[in-house]
């Protein structure tokens, strides 16, 4: 899997910028499976965001939110349990929109928007 190679050579070489997109890029794929693995897609998410927090990557730890946040609503959606309620996932996105002060207009924030006002108003994805 060429994720998991990525992963595998940041570890040994120890560059770890990209290392919370590639965790979030596979997060992802665990959703697109049939059914979607909630549990590793989570799992990696946050640590996807750990990682971004670590480095002060403001852009990337919203798009990894995002992707917990989404992750987290299909849970529910789908009537799997999710790990944590929907009122912290609404709340741990309010807090990475928060930090972000420039490029409001990214398509990163748009979606996080959009997310949130979702989860605002019907308590699921759009």
């Amino acid at each position: 899997h060429i994720i998991d190679n990525a992963l595998e050579e940041t570890a040994i070489t120890g560059e770890g910028f990209f290392t919370a997109e590639l965790l979030r890029i596979q997060g992802e794929l665990y959703l697109r499976e049939s059914p979607p693995d909630y549990p590793h897609a989570d799992a990696l998410f946050s640590r996807s965001l750990q990682q971004a927090c670590e480095q002060n990557a403001h852009g990337l730890s919203l798009r990894s939110a995002t992707s917990l946040a989404r992750c987290r609503a299909q849970q529910c959606q789908n009537n799997a349990q999710p790990q944590y309620p929907l009122e912290h996932t609404r709340a741990l996105l309010r807090n990475h929109l928060a930090a972000i002060t420039e490029g409001q207009t990214t398509k990163d924030i748009l979606d996080a928007h959009e997310l949130l006002a979702s989860l605002n108003t019907t308590g699921v994805t759009p």
